[in-house]
């Protein structure tokens, strides 16, 4: 039987630390990645975390011979090389704390996930405070490869789970029981049903964030009222501001004081699936 877990001061300061380290999540829905290019990718993204000061310590690897269980990254990236890629159905990148005891002890972390067509990266913003700089340098080689439908890009705690959160399973702390973190928590799991349904395909948003990656489907989707997104956002600049990305792709960024603004005007056009998702459905 193991031991009961005793909090001391200074291991309490050092969990709640941690928890509270804000975090740049992104996330690229309907990827179509070939599978050739899933074990380069990851060599990018340790890379940036090299670069970044977080080096990727451990790895995940679902695939024949992998077994379940993290593995130290430098030798499973050797293997990883030498592995069929159509036997790996998912890879990971790991920067674990000193003394983890699972996956989610992570500084910086990135999953690519072929059955659900997704790619996540996520960095500590302590650690690394340019991450989003260092993201968007990258984008442009990403993007050819991972050719997403949709992709975001928010800020968040690490004791709410971004990695989680951006797949769409309930983050938020374990002993949060408000109306706010259920109603959340809710909102959250809505988009496991819409990954699956590929809603995206139909132009719909997730939801409002600091950072979204449109394609012409959701631009010009008409919203309730007749707008389009693009002719919306055009209208005011406080609905956040357009910029072309790759051939395709247009980066939509709104502040993050404005979202809630931005958030109640969009659900009420039926443009954002979490919140209206009846309709969608």
């Amino acid at each position: 039987m193991s031991e009961p877990l005793v909090w001391t001061p200074e291991s309490r300061a050092r969990w709640d630390a941690q928890n509270a380290e804000m975090c740049l999540a992104a996330c690229f829905y309907g990827i179509q990645l070939a599978r050739a290019d899933a074990v380069p990718l990851l060599g990018d993204v340790a890379e940036l975390m090299r670069a970044g000061g977080l080096p990727p310590t451990h790895a995940s690897v679902g695939g024949r011979g992998f077994g379940r269980k993290p593995l130290v990254f430098g030798r499973a990236f050797k293997r990883l090389q030498r592995a069929d890629p159509a036997d790996l159905d998912s890879i990971g990148a790991y920067h674990l704390h000193e003394g983890w005891t699972t996956r989610g002890d992570w500084r910086a972390c990135s999953e690519i996930i072929h059955r659900l067509a997704y790619f996540d990266i996520c960095l500590s913003l302590v650690a690394i405070p340019d991450a989003e700089e260092r993201v968007e340098v990258l984008l442009g080689r990403w993007l050819k490869r991972l050719r997403p439908a949709y992709g975001i890009g928010l800020f968040r705690a690490r004791g709410q789970h971004p990695e989680m959160y951006a797949i769409g399973l309930g983050g938020g702390s374990p002993l949060d029981f408000s109306a706010v973190a259920r109603l959340e928590t809710r909102a959250t799991n809505a988009w496991i049903d819409g990954m699956k349904q590929a809603v995206y395909d139909q132009g719909i948003l997730r939801d409002v964030y600091p950072l979204s990656l449109l394609t012409e489907r959701h631009l010009q989707r008409p919203m309730d009222g007749g707008d389009s997104l693009a002719a919306w956002i055009a209208r005011h600049p406080s609905h956040g501001t357009l910029s072309p990305c790759q051939p395709g792709y247009t980066l939509w960024r709104v502040a993050p004081e404005r979202i809630p603004a931005v958030r109640k005007e969009l659900a009420g056009r039926g443009a954002l699936y979490v919140l209206d998702r009846e309709n969608h459905l």
